[in-house]
C-alpha cells in the first residue's frame, strides 16, 4: 500500500495490532512518511532505538498518543469534575 500511494500521502496513523506498530511505522518513515502511532509504541527498547535512529535519518516527525482517552464519554466524566463537589 505505501509504494502504490508514496506520493500522495504525507503521514501515516498507525492503528494495527499491538504486535505490528513497529516494523508498520519504520517503514513509513524509511519512505519518508511521518508517523503517529498508538500505544504502544514498541515491544522493546532495541525496537525503540531503532525508530528514534530512524526517524533522525529521515528527518521525519513521530508521535505516540492514546485516541481512547479522547471519547465524548471522556469528556463528560471530566466535566463532571469541574461542578461537582468532590469527596472527601
Amino acid at each position: 500500500m505505501f509504494d502504490e500511494m508514496s506520493d500522495s500521502i504525507d503521514a501515516v496513523v498507525v492503528g494495527t495490532p499491538d504486535h505490528t506498530h513497529a516494523i508498520i511505522s519504520i517503514n513509513a518513515m524509511k519512505l519518508g512518511k511521518h508517523v503517529y502511532c498508538e500505544k504502544p509504541l514498541t515491544h522493546s527498547v532495541w525496537e525503540s532505538r531503532q525508530m528514534t535512529e530512524i526517524a533522525r535519518q529521515y528527518k521525519v516527525a513521530t508521535q505516540m498518543g492514546n485516541q481512547g482517552n479522547s471519547g465524548e464519554g471522556i469528556r463528560q466524566v471530566v466535566s463532571g469534575y469541574g461542578t461537582a463537589p468532590l469527596a472527601r
